[in-house]
């Protein structure tokens, strides 16, 4: 997997993240994450490696510090291919999926901002380290 890859598996492990945060994964986000896909990958093949994890975590119901920590890793793989255009990006897909099923609840707004704050954190460091 090549850098920029890296950055869309991270992007669906953090879909994952945020749907999981209030306790299930309700079908609208699902359903949203793949039409996301399905509009993205007509500029971006590498898109379709959020769908794919997504599909994968949410078979093996991964734990959220975990999968945290794990999308973290997958970004600093792939950072130097982080533009500002992905990182807002990822976090409107975020906040869509959120979004998805009714309101954001405050489980899913806490994952979203704990990940702004990581995002700007990269700027400064290089490398991203969990806030928790």
């Amino acid at each position: 997997m090549e850098g920029k890859q890296n950055l869309y598996y991270a992007l669906g492990i953090l879909a994952y993240a945020v749907a999981k945060a209030d306790g299930v994964i309700q079908e609208e986000e699902g359903k949203l994450l793949r039409e996301i896909v399905r509009s993205e990958t007509n500029h971006n093949m590498d898109f379709q490696y959020a769908e794919i994890i997504f599909q994968l975590l949410e078979k093996d119901n991964a734990g959220l510090d975990r999968v945290y920590e794990w999308a973290l890793g997958e970004i600093n793989k792939g950072r130097h291919h982080l533009t500002s255009e992905i990182k807002t990006k990822m976090i409107d897909v975020l906040y869509r999926i959120a979004d998805a099923f009714e309101y954001i609840t405050e489980e899913e707004e806490i994952i979203i901002h704990r990940f702004e704050k990581d995002l700007k954190s990269l700027g400064t460091s290089g490398f991203l380290k969990s806030s928790k």
